[in-house]
């Protein structure tokens, strides 16, 4: 064990890295398209606070879907 931390701590690393590995490279190999970040970003406009925060990765992934897309 490299790291010797609590079991949730380890589990909230490792979903962070996950999904910002994935929000990343999902678009550039084309499994989500620009429009289906906007089509989610509709989608969340309603949760308030929620999307605020949401704005952040899905911005990401716009742009990451920019690069597949030139």
């Amino acid at each position: 064990n490299i790291l010797v931390t609590a079991e949730w701590i380890k589990l909230l690393i490792g979903g962070t890295l996950f999904l910002t590995v994935y929000i990343l490279t999902a678009p550039i190999i084309g499994a989500i398209s620009q429009k289906d970040t906007q089509t989610l970003r509709t989608m969340f406009s309603d949760l308030g606070a929620i999307s605020k925060l949401l704005n952040v990765p899905l911005g990401l992934a716009e742009k990451a879907a920019t690069i597949n897309n030139t």
